[in-house]
């Protein structure tokens, strides 16, 4: 989870961004490389972006099962 919110603006964002690839360096170094590594960085702000299918996200889509 990477904080994009404008709290992250300028020295913070610049530090989260410089440990980033740090990391990256590490896992991927030449003598750590293999194919089975994956990574993902997702971005947390004050908005959501529910993508290109957002009928996924109406309440008549949503099923909850009751007991």
């Amino acid at each position: 989870m990477l904080d994009v919110s404008g709290s992250m603006m300028d020295k913070p964002m610049e530090q989260a961004l410089k440990g980033l690839r740090d990391f990256a360096d590490i896992l991927y170094a030449q003598e750590r490389r293999n194919l089975s590594k994956t990574v993902s960085i997702v971005p947390a702000t004050g908005y959501v972006n529910i993508g290109i299918r957002p009928e996924f996200f109406k309440p008549s889509a949503i099923k909850i099962p009751r007991a």
